[in-house]
């Protein structure tokens, strides 16, 4: 996840100076832009946006272990964080939120791509990548969270 963190922000300072004062940010059903920011927010959104999702995800492999078990929400709470059974609960859990982040920063870098080109280009989003991105980013978290909930599914 830290070298997507590093890619976003390369990605960002490759094509900052490409980029227009005035950049469009918002794309309707079209792909036609509709709301915009200015250079200097963009850069600042686009790199802020990436650190703090990143930040969550990462973070959140040092705060669950700390964190007393009535805080912690799985299927069969009772069974898996059991002190026999809650350090391996933990680890678990904390590999299926990796690997959520490495998916929400890859599908970031992906619309922000998108964003950049359509900025440098003068043109607009297409409405079958943003959607065939999106829908990949979709089936990804719900098969990810299937996964995770699988595994911690009861075990009778």
């Amino acid at each position: 996840m830290i070298m997507l963190l590093f890619i976003g922000t390369l990605q960002i300072y490759l094509y900052s100076s490409m980029l227009p004062q005035k950049i469009a940010t918002h794309f309707n059903a079209h792909g036609q832009a509709d709301g915009w920011m200015s250079h200097r927010a963009f850069i600042l959104y686009s790199i802020g946006m990436f650190y703090f999702m990143g930040g969550i995800f990462l973070l959140s492999g040092w705060v669950i272990p700390k964190l007393p078990t009535e805080l912690i929400n799985i299927p069969n709470r009772g069974y898996w964080l059991h002190p026999a059974r809650k350090e391996q609960a933990v680890e678990v859990l904390i590999t299926y939120l990796y690997w959520i982040g490495v998916s929400t920063i890859l599908f970031l870098l992906i619309l922000t791509q998108m964003t950049i080109l359509a900025n440098i280009h003068q043109s607009i989003i297409s409405s079958k990548i943003f959607w065939t991105v999106t829908g990949s980013y979709i089936v990804c978290i719900f098969t990810l969270g299937w996964k995770m909930y699988r595994y911690f599914k009861p075990t009778h």
